[in-house]
């Protein structure tokens, strides 16, 4: 029959005619980087990222005057601190896909996101942070 075994579709072909699939191993290209799943220590840093940059807006826009900002001070906290989550069990999980240096940059982040929040939620409320600062 004409355009079976080709593997291309033909017109002519019937339906039931299927082109059988590339024995090729150039054809059969891995996955590019932005599209496998994504582990659960890159989620976290992302997180992490994200909490980062709410935390230095929120506290850009305190300098600014708007210190009602501050009132959205747990939002990098809480994005810290589940980063973290997901970056610990994930390095305990061991899994394959992660290397040492996304743990890492993922962990520092996420801890950077979390103090920072804490650090905004502190003056939001008002706490003492330096010795001798009235509260």
């Amino acid at each position: 029959m004409a355009g079976q075994g080709t593997g291309f579709y033909h017109p002519l072909m019937t339906p039931g005619e299927a082109p059988e699939p590339s024995k090729d191993p150039a054809s059969q290209t891995p996955l590019p980087e932005f599209a496998k799943p994504a582990s659960a220590a890159r989620v976290g840093g992302a997180l992490g990222v994200a909490g980062c940059c709410v935390g230095m807006l929120l506290f850009l826009a305190a300098c600014a005057g708007f210190e009602a900002a501050l009132v959205l001070s747990l939002i990098p906290l809480i994005l810290g601190l589940v980063g973290l989550v997901l970056v610990l069990i994930s390095h305990f999980r061991r899994a394959q896909d992660t290397h040492e240096s996304d743990v890492v940059f993922a962990l520092f982040v996420c801890f950077l996101a979390a103090v920072g929040g804490l650090l905004e939620v502190a003056l939001w409320r008002g706490w003492p942070i330096l010795f001798g600062m009235q509260g």
